[in-house]
């Protein structure tokens, strides 16, 4: 279980970047999750087809859509 203090340094450096604004933190937090579930999602649809071009596929239009998120319109 060496990954569960992970979050709560998150949660710190999260508000500190936000200036103690909880709103702009919880949205982040929020993204955090979406995008951890996403990508579980395609594990498990690699899991259940054992299709590798259709888990690529789906993983690279998840990663594109975080790309464009955060890169192009900030």
């Amino acid at each position: 279980m060496p990954t569960i203090p992970i979050p709560g340094i998150l949660g710190i450096y999260l508000i500190h970047k936000y200036n103690s604004n909880l709103e702009g933190y919880i949205q982040s937090k929020f993204i955090f999750i979406l995008n951890t579930f996403l990508f579980y999602v395609t594990l498990i649809l690699f899991y259940l087809t054992n299709n590798i071009i259709l888990s690529l596929i789906s993983m690279s239009i998840v990663w594109l859509a975080i790309l464009y998120k955060f890169l192009i319109s900030p």
